[in-house]
Order: C-alpha cells, then structure tokens, then sequence
C-alpha cells in the first residue's frame, strides 16, 4: 500500500539500493506447543482423552509420539 510519494530531497539518502526502505514489518503471533515449547503448534485436538488441556496444541513430532500407538 502506498501511503505517501514525494520527489527526493537532497539531504535524503541517494543510494538507490538503500530503497524500498521497511518502516514497520508485521510480528506473526506463533502458537507453541504448551508442553514443550519448542516448536511451533501445526496441531489442535479437541477433547483428546490423552491431555488434560482442551483445546490443545501440538507440534508435527509431539503430536504422533503420543496420539499415534
């Protein structure tokens, strides 16, 4: 989205390469896993008679080492 254009003023930077400049980048809010905490959550049970927790989330390697038998 563009916001704003204006021609370059000499007291800017003149370097072409220096641009598009990034004035604000969106944080991506990760669900971790809650047991582990180590990876991101690809997984989410409801009412698994394994876990306590409902909803609940798991990652890829969490999730089949305890729902997979």
């Amino acid at each position: 989205m563009i916001r704003d254009i204006r021609l370059l003023h000499p007291e800017e930077i003149q370097n072409r390469a220096a641009y598009q400049l990034l004035l604000f980048q969106l944080k991506l809010h990760v669900q971790k896993y809650k047991v582990c905490r180590m990876y991101s959550a690809t997984k989410l049970t409801v009412n698994d008679n394994w876990i306590a927790e409902n909803p609940c989330y798991f990652s890829d390697n969490c999730y089949f080492r305890i729902n997979v038998i």
